[in-house]
């Protein structure tokens, strides 16, 4: 791949190689309806935990070959990390999807509270729903 040297400045036009690629991600659907029922036990209404109507997202990143790199099933899931008043205003202006950042991007803060705590519950309540089988 040929990049031009003005978008990165450099003295000449830089070679660039692709050395990995990753597949899209498929969540599984008998451990996505797992998940999601263990979620929704777990978090209850209004415990800024699980929603189930939270759009899905389409990913593409490492994740995808672990799984079946060893043949089994898996779902990829995130949680998110806004300050709730920041959530309200965008959504109030119609901004969430280009209003409210990401992973990854530059300005990604995702607020400690309630974050950490429904993050925690969130991974433990899955580990223990597969120990508890």
């Amino acid at each position: 791949m040929i990049c031009k040297p003005d978008a990165s400045n450099a003295s000449s036009t830089p070679e660039l190689s692709e050395t990995t690629k990753f597949p899209f991600t498929f969540n599984d659907d008998d451990v996505t309806a797992a998940l999601e029922e263990t979620f929704n036990a777990h978090f209850k209404p209004g415990d800024h935990g699980y929603h189930s109507n939270c759009p899905r997202l389409s990913v593409s990143k490492d994740f995808g070959i672990l799984a079946t790199a060893v043949d089994k099933p898996a779902t990829f899931f995130i949680y998110g990390g806004v300050d709730k008043e920041v959530w309200d205003q965008a959504e109030r202006d119609g901004r969430l999807l280009e209003g409210i950042p990401v992973n990854y991007s530059a300005f990604f803060a995702p607020v400690i509270q309630p974050t950490l705590r429904v993050a925690v519950g969130g991974y433990t309540a899955a580990a223990l729903m597969w120990l508890a089988k």
